[in-house]
C-alpha cells in the first residue's frame, strides 16, 4: 500500500518512526521508496482493524471472520481499516476487494506492479 506521508504513517508508540515530524499517525509504519518521489509503502503486511487508530477487533488473523457486510467481492456496508504494525500477524483471507477497501479507508491505496517492483528493489 502506498500513501503520502502527510496522510499519516506511524505506529502508536510515541515515536516519529518515519522522521516526518509527526508522532503516532494512524495507519501504521510506512517508509519512503527510494528514487520514487512521494511514494511511501507499508513496512509490515497489513492487519485489518475495526478502527482507524488500529484498535478494536482485528480480522482475518486465524480465520475468515470478517463481518458479512465486508464481503470478499463487491461493495461493503461496513468500513474496516488497514494498519501496518510490528509484531502483528497480518490478516489473511483478504481478497483484492477487501484489501483495497481497507487501504482506502485508511487513506492508502494498493501499489501498482511498477511501484511494488520499485519498492522491492
Amino acid at each position: 500500500m502506498v500513501l503520502q506521508p502527510e496522510s499519516g504513517a506511524q505506529a502508536s508508540d510515541g515515536l516519529d518512526n518515519n522522521c516526518n515530524g509527526l508522532v503516532d499517525e494512524p495507519g501504521g509504519v510506512l517508509v519512503p521508496v527510494p528514487e520514487v518521489n512521494g511514494l511511501w509503502i507499508d513496512v509490515y503486511e497489513i492487519g485489518v482493524y475495526q478502527n482507524a487508530d488500529c484498535s478494536g477487533t482485528r480480522y482475518g488473523a486465524a480465520s475468515d471472520d470478517f463481518p458479512a457486510d465486508f464481503p470478499a467481492e463487491g461493495t461493503a456496508s461496513v468500513v474496516l481499516f488497514a494498519c501496518s504494525l510490528p509484531g502483528v500477524i497480518p490478516s489473511g483471507h483478504l481478497s483484492w476487494h477487501r484489501a483495497r477497501r481497507a487501504c482506502e479507508a485508511q487513506g492508502k491505496r494498493l501499489c501498482t506492479r511498477q511501484e511494488w517492483g520499485n519498492a522491492c528493489t
